[in-house]
């Protein structure tokens, strides 16, 4: 397919619905989650926008939906965290469009990572089937109940709009794994590989055209400080001490090394 546009939205805004962890606020954690996945999803080539970027930024429900449709996005997900009268409720919730009936194996798929990451298990919502849910507007039949959805699928360019429910903030477990920056990386990269498979997107080599470089003739003390300074830019260091490839930043502090134990240092 042409270039994946993907429109991102973390829910509410900055200190919003305090979760069972002293420090969790959903729409804290909606935000870095959207980074984490926007990062994530432009290593495989997708082109993503956010809703709002910084913590006091509050668009209205409308102004997020649409600025899929003015983007063009193919995809459309609103991150957010779900609460409970009962702190024993855990659950993740994949809600899509009444517009959009074919989103249903997407969604599936979003739904049992996340829950396979979380350790628990899909929604336990009436009518909901592989964690997937849809919610009518009262009173209407087609009629999307949250108006993120209803404002992104007003255009036929918007192929799939989600609401993801990653687990309870109300629940400590849930809420322990959210609070984590660590656990929101390993959720972030897990959704964009799911996202990248079902629209046939593959990682680019972040290495592709970077050079490697050669050392001189290095004694055995100096070579280990080589080979310390090659596993902490995470590149290997091959025989006659070739390393890389590397970017330019690392390059420098190779080139720093080399001219402080007197050996030449070259382009491979």
């Amino acid at each position: 397919m042409s270039k994946l546009v993907v429109v991102l939205d973390p829910g509410h805004t900055q200190t919003y619905n305090k979760g069972a962890a002293a420090d969790y606020y959903e729409g804290n954690m909606t935000l870095d989650l959207a980074q984490r996945l926007k990062a994530e999803l432009k290593k495989y080539g997708a082109e993503v926008y956010l809703t709002r970027t910084s913590g006091a930024q509050n668009p209205s429900l409308d102004a997020r939906g649409k600025l899929a449709i003015t983007k063009g996005a193919t995809l459309f997900l609103s991150l957010h965290s779900d609460a409970s009268s009962s702190a024993s409720t855990s659950w993740v919730t994949v809600i899509r469009s009444l517009k959009r009936p074919n989103s249903v194996a997407l969604g599936r798929k979003l739904a049992s990572t996340v829950a396979g990451r979380m350790s628990t298990k899909l929604s336990g919502y009436s009518g909901a089937s592989g964690g997937v849910w849809t919610r009518k507007y009262p009173g209407y039949s087609t009629l999307d109940y949250y108006g993120v959805i209803r404002a992104a699928v007003a255009s036929g360019n918007v192929q799939d709009a989600f609401l993801i429910e990653h687990g309870f903030h109300t629940n400590p477990n849930d809420c322990a794994f959210l609070d984590s920056s660590a656990r929101r990386a390993e959720l972030a990269a897990a959704e964009a590989k799911v996202i990248a498979e079902h629209y046939g997107l593959t990682a680019s080599d972040p290495t592709a055209g970077l050079p490697s470089y050669k050392l001189g003739s290095v004694s055995r003390g100096d070579a280990e400080r080589v080979v310390a300074l090659a596993k902490d830019m995470g590149v290997p260091c091959m025989g006659s001490f070739t390393v890389g490839p590397i970017s330019g930043g690392d390059a420098a502090r190779l080139q720093a090394l080399a001219q402080e134990i007197g050996v030449a240092c070259s382009k491979v």
